[in-house]
């Protein structure tokens, strides 16, 4: 999967919202306050909605949250 400037759009709009909120965007903790890959990608999902398959598959954190389908 190929990165492009929708990347850097998204990393500045994060970093817009974290300077004038008083909240991060994802709260991306487990249960017991510890920081959570698996929380901060479920959040971008509940967000954004499912991404493309060919990321799904494309590295280990992602195949920790999405099976084959998805």
């Amino acid at each position: 999967m190929e990165w492009g400037s929708k990347v850097d759009i998204w990393s500045v709009a994060t970093l817009v919202w974290d300077l004038f909120e008083d909240e991060h965007l994802f709260d991306a903790h487990d249960n017991e306050g510890n920081p959570s890959e698996t929380h901060h990608v479920s959040e971008m999902v509940a967000y954004l909605g499912m991404p493309p398959l060919e990321y799904t598959q494309s590295n280990h954190m992602t195949k920790k949250v999405f099976d084959k389908q998805g």
